[in-house]
């Protein structure tokens, strides 16, 4: 592997642990304000908790309860930016909160959503208000008895096309991004880290040095610090969320905050115009994340709390597919999971050469964690530019106007008839302009190469491959997107065999 950057006598800026989306955030920021920058992953950008999230661009509404206004007030200014430079892949949503006598009274309810609203400021989201569940087509699936209910809007977004969009601009702006790549070592050499990476398909090993050490391992932070002889006084704990996925059993995009009797909230969100997303759970959870799995009791769990609120009854044969994936929340004393603090720490060491590490975030405040991080910088680099990433639209989003979504569609379609408008509206939300890119390559539907499953077709697998670090289906199929939903054991076999011949 050759490199402009990272030797000893040329040394990058920085060097980042991690591709997930606080890594790669920081990789974007650092390398936009000329910072040299060099990024090591495992596996895939964003494969691992980045690709497991709830798959929302939030403020934390249960996060008022902890009275961490705070936190919600940076969220809540993080939505709008977010919203701001990928709109192509966020999109605000109505969220339902069914309400009995028997909860929270409806005054703190309403008092939290005023609340809510108002650290929002001048927000594009619509206001809460309160509805008749027995008039309003929100109330439809609900059991009668729920009579009464709240609206609220966060967003739902594609959760690991954050962190691959991220490293994309950094890339684009000249960040080095080498996936498939473990740090083995990371010694202090004179004023540099000497940086030993192995990588993890055929075991070679690569040399870097670097100015400073950037640890944004997520779950791995503290096993990456005791690996590599790393000093910290911080620790996190990795808890579990899992989260089901079962047949669509209402119509609309409108999702549902279901408040459970032990004081947790599960969400249920529409994925697509055919199935749901039922969860999260908060386990603490020793084990390694790479072997991270819902298990029965928390399948039955998010069932059960389904079934105090809706008609249609949920079964464990109804789960489609399920996923797990372990958040580094901050270690706090006595604290039960589900109240660990959602917030980040950075942890400057300003020796020499300096190491910095992030324990903690999440996916709504990556940007604003980046920022924080180049704050921190900005006493060892005196050439750090100005910070630039609220306003400037990631990769798809440049000159990408939500208001022409149904001409863009229409536009393919016409381009690429054949095509199901569920495959085009995929490729939209998640490719935005870039989709225009490929109509310099595919000039007719039969230039998309071979279709699977009527989902994807292999033009798309490619693209991914060549430009995206996409380097296993599974990646694919179950966490840049849910296409395997759509395959059986036959079309699984043929794409199979079609990838196999790729590589």
């Amino acid at each position: 592997m050759s490199s402009t950057f990272g030797t000893e006598t040329k040394p990058s800026d920085l060097f980042i642990i991690g591709g997930g989306v606080n890594g790669t955030a920081i990789a974007r920021d650092a390398q936009g304000r000329g910072l040299s920058t060099i990024l090591a992953e495992t596996c895939s950008i964003g494969q691992q908790t980045s690709s497991a999230t709830t798959k929302l661009i939030h403020g934390g509404l249960r996060y008022l309860e902890q009275w961490d206004f705070r936190l919600v007030r940076e969220s809540l200014l993080e939505r709008s930016s977010l919203l701001n430079i990928a709109p192509h892949i966020t999109y605000p949503r109505p969220i339902i909160i069914p309400w009995l006598p028997t909860m929270r009274k409806q005054f703190f309810i309403r008092l939290g959503l005023w609340i809510y609203d108002n650290l929002a400021r001048q927000s594009d989201f619509p206001r809460s208000y309160k509805f008749n569940g027995n008039k309003h087509n929100f109330g439809t699936p609900l059991k009668d008895n729920y009579e009464t209910g709240f609206v609220y809007y966060d967003a739902y977004t594609q959760d690991q096309r954050w962190a691959i969009l991220n490293a994309l601009d950094a890339k684009q702006h000249g960040a080095q991004i080498n996936c498939q790549q473990k740090v083995i070592k990371a010694i202090k050499h004179k004023n540099l880290w000497q940086i030993t990476t192995e990588d993890t398909q055929n075991q070679k090993t690569y040399e870097y040095f670097s100015k400073v050490l950037i640890n944004a391992a997520g779950p791995w932070v503290s096993s990456v610090n005791k690996d590599l002889n790393l000093s910290s006084d911080y620790s996190i704990e990795r808890v579990k969320g899992s989260h089901i996925i079962v047949p669509k059993f209402y119509h609309g995009n409108h999702c549902y905050l279901l408040q459970h009797p032990d004081n947790r909230v599960i969400f249920v969100i529409p994925i697509d115009d055919n199935f749901l997303m039922i969860g999260t759970t908060d386990i603490i959870d020793s084990t390694n994340p790479y072997d991270s799995q819902i298990d029965t009791q928390e399948q039955k769990y998010l069932l059960d709390i389904c079934d105090l609120y809706f008609k249609h009854k949920l079964n464990l044969e109804d789960i489609k597919y399920s996923f797990s994936g372990v958040r580094p929340l901050i270690t706090q004393d006595k604290k039960h999971a589900q109240n660990l603090s959602r917030d980040y720490i950075l942890e400057w060491q300003n020796n020499s050469p300096p190491l910095l590490t992030v324990f903690g975030g999440k996916l709504t405040t990556h940007r604003a964690l980046a920022e924080q991080v180049m704050m921190k910088l900005g006493s060892y680099f005196d050439k750090i530019k100005r910070p630039w990433t609220k306003h400037i639209p990631l990769p798809g989003a440049a000159d990408y106007d939500i208001k022409q979504r149904e001409s863009y569609i229409q536009t393919f379609i016409e381009a690429w008839p054949g095509v199901s408008k569920q495959v085009i509206e995929r490729w939209i939300d998640t490719y935005g302009t870039i989709l225009w890119q490929w109509l310099d390559k595919v000039k007719n539907t039969e230039d998309l190469g071979p279709c699977f499953a009527g989902v994807c077709y292999g033009f798309e697998l490619l693209y991914l491959k060549q430009n995206e670090w996409l380097f296993d289906l599974d990646d694919f199929l179950w966490h840049r997107t849910k296409c395997g939903l759509y395959f059986n054991n036959t079309e699984l076999e043929k794409l199979k065999a079609w990838w196999q011949l790729q590589n």
